[in-house]
């Protein structure tokens, strides 16, 4: 069994637990290796931010590829899913092949780590592990977001907004461990 293929028997593994653990997923994907891009972009994050904002990229990217989140029949919980799922309607254009999955995550990887000097991405990516309030919210996003299929490499964003910087660095005000005692009316928000 190749690497690539071990990384896809994982991610299956994966998403059958009772719950989606993403730190473990990503630890047990980078102990098989094949992932040359997550490789590279881990590097060059560790170097510039640490092990905490590598992995929590890593773990970010590897969801934003992979994974999908789709509500359930009776429409009261979700689970995560491969997007090559049996469980994905065929016509849902977030449904993706592995190999279509394996490109987006080196793509996401590529473009990233392009941009990892600039002052706005990095500024954004040193918030992150400030960010702990949803697994979503990663400056990694579809580009057209009407587009079929929508999950192709060529249909990648990395936000690097000012607004987005803006909010992010109001969260952290907001909610961060060293706000005032508003932090605790906002966190139930």
């Amino acid at each position: 069994m190749t690497a690539i293929e071990k990384v896809k028997r994982a991610i299956d593994v994966a998403i059958k637990l009772d719950r989606y653990r993403a730190k473990e997923l990503r630890n047990k994907i980078g102990s098989i290796g094949g992932l040359h891009q997550l490789v590279e972009l881990e590097r060059i994050l560790e170097e510039q931010f640490g092990d905490r904002v590598s992995a929590l990229v890593s773990a970010r990217l590897i969801r934003f590829a992979f994974l999908i989140e789709p509500v359930n029949s009776d429409i009261t919980s979700t689970k995560y899913s491969a997007r090559w799922s049996s469980r994905m309607n065929p016509d849902d254009p977030r449904k993706a092949d592995f190999d279509a999955c394996v490109a987006m995550l080196n793509e996401a990887c590529r473009k990233i780590s392009n941009r990892v000097p600039k002052p706005a991405l990095a500024a954004i990516l040193g918030l992150l592990p400030d960010w702990g309030i949803s697994p979503h919210e990663f400056p990694v996003d579809y580009l057209d977001k009407q587009q079929r299929p929508i999950h192709h490499p060529t249909n990648i964003v990395v936000l690097e907004d000012p607004s987005y910087l803006r909010l992010l660095k109001l969260r952290h005000v907001l909610l961060g461990e060293n706000s005032d005692e508003y932090a605790n009316v906002f966190s139930a928000i």
